[in-house]
């Protein structure tokens, strides 16, 4: 049973940990480049947004609670997976958007069409 518990708790922190690796490679990739062509604004945003309400789950008590591994380990990675995508969002956002390619991002259009809801935001204007 404890190993069982012990590669559930495993799988949800690697989770955690390869979000933060995903965020990074964006980081970079852009760093590289020196430009946010064919990234999406949009998906990034929501991403990074869906981090950051997430940290919400803790006060709730909606969070996963870990038998084996220590509960600050998600904690903290859910602080760092929050904080560095809401970091790369605005970096690329406000280094980058000359390069950024807003007719090619259509995160999410075909829903906002059938909805009747605007289909730009700020970020692709």
């Amino acid at each position: 049973m404890a190993t069982t518990s012990l590669f559930l708790d495993s799988l949800i922190l690697g989770a955690d940990a390869a979000l933060l690796g995903s965020f990074a490679a964006v980081y970079y990739q852009v760093k590289k480049t020196r430009s946010a062509a064919g990234l999406s604004f949009q998906t990034l945003g929501c991403v990074a947004a869906a981090r950051c309400l997430h940290l919400l789950s803790h006060p709730l008590g909606l969070h996963f609670r870990p038998t084996v591994l220590p509960f600050w380990l998600y904690g903290l990675m859910d602080i760092l997976n929050a904080a560095f995508g809401t970091y790369v969002l605005v970096h690329t956002t406000t280094r980058y958007k000359p390069s950024y390619e807003a007719k090619k991002d259509n995160f999410g259009q075909a829903f906002f069409e059938r909805m009747g809801l605007p289909v730009t935001t700020p970020v692709t204007r």
